[in-house]
């Protein structure tokens, strides 16, 4: 598992903030992350800062707290039926929607349905959008 891990937005003096990985750490006021790699220290945006939930996506990329998720084909219902003509269940759908961490869990939420459980999906069936909630405005 790698929730030891951490990405924010670092703080720029030039330009855009750009997301950084590594390892949290405070000192006094400030929060700053460690690169992994090397020992590069970035002064961050503390209201960005999200754990890594240990689990990746169909192209082995880390998922983060904060990062959009889609779930192609998802059945939201378990007693969907099966349509013999058309060969699939009459309720798939792509299920999208942001990783938070709640109660102790890692969860997708889309804000159209009920929180679903992230480590309740095979890897295989998880893909990031590259999008997160700290890019989206107003959310």
């Amino acid at each position: 598992m790698n929730t030891d891990r951490f990405k924010a937005k670092a703080l720029t003096v030039w330009g855009n903030p750009e997301w950084v990985e590594g390892y949290y750490v405070g000192r006094h006021e400030d929060v700053i992350v460690v690169v992994s790699g090397r020992e590069l220290w970035a002064e961050i945006h503390s209201n960005t800062l999200c754990q890594c939930t240990g689990r990746k996506d169909s192209n082995v990329d880390l998922i983060y707290e904060g990062d959009e998720v889609v779930i192609k084909g998802f059945r939201p219902h378990p007693e969907a039926e099966f349509d013999p003509l058309a060969g699939v269940f009459d309720e798939y759908q792509d299920l999208q929607g942001f990783v938070e961490y709640r109660n102790g869990r890692y969860y997708i939420c889309s804000g159209q349905s009920e929180p679903f459980d992230l480590f309740g999906f095979q890897s295989t069936e998880i893909t990031l959008t590259g999008k997160n909630i700290h890019d989206v405005p107003n959310k």
